[in-house]
């Protein structure tokens, strides 16, 4: 979906492949934070969830200043680098190619993905959860009120600056505050 966003041209189609953006990141964030809690001692979960985020935002960092690399000193377009995060995207899957799980002997289980069936608060709450991931863009807005601020080149290298210093501040604090 995030490939996808470089070639949408219509408000549409970035609100439908940002839906299918964040429900892939629904699919996996569970399972991954089952598996970090379980991997973790009670006493140092704090740290070790912490030590995911400030993982996942130094990861975005970087991601923001190669960016701005690209764009800056090598004059390359949001489109080009897009498509560049998407192939590095596809060729980050391949290591699990070679995973093999070793079951407990029993049947997988097969989720029933039936929204019907779950109890009326639950699906409120998914609802209001759903709607609020969707407009949660505020520190976007600030981003976006310094593009228009700024000039050609500037317009854009600012507002990638401001959301490198937003992920740096997430990076520095992630552990304190999962402590």
């Amino acid at each position: 979906a995030k490939l996808l966003l470089a070639a949408s041209s219509t408000w549409q189609q970035v609100l439908g492949l940002r839906v299918a953006e964040r429900l892939g990141k629904g699919v996996r964030s569970a399972p991954r934070d089952a598996i970090l809690a379980a991997s973790t001692e009670k006493r140092s979960r704090g740290r070790g969830f912490g030590l995911h985020r400030a993982m996942d935002s130094g990861g975005a960092l970087l991601g923001t200043l190669l960016v701005l690399v690209l764009y800056w000193f090598f004059g390359l377009g949001f489109v080009q680098i897009f498509l560049i995060a998407g192939v590095l995207g596809f060729i980050s899957l391949v290591p699990l190619w070679f995973v093999q799980e070793h079951g407990d002997g029993k049947p997988p289980v097969r989720p029933r993905l039936q929204l019907g069936s779950l109890p009326a608060p639950l699906r409120r709450f998914m609802l209001i959860a759903f709607t609020y991931a969707l407009a949660n863009f505020s520190y976007m807005f600030f981003i976006l009120r310094a593009e228009g601020l700024f000039t050609e080149r500037l317009a854009v290298a600012v507002p990638l600056l401001l959301y490198a210093l937003y992920q740096l501040s997430f990076t520095l604090f992630a552990i304190p505050a999962g402590i």
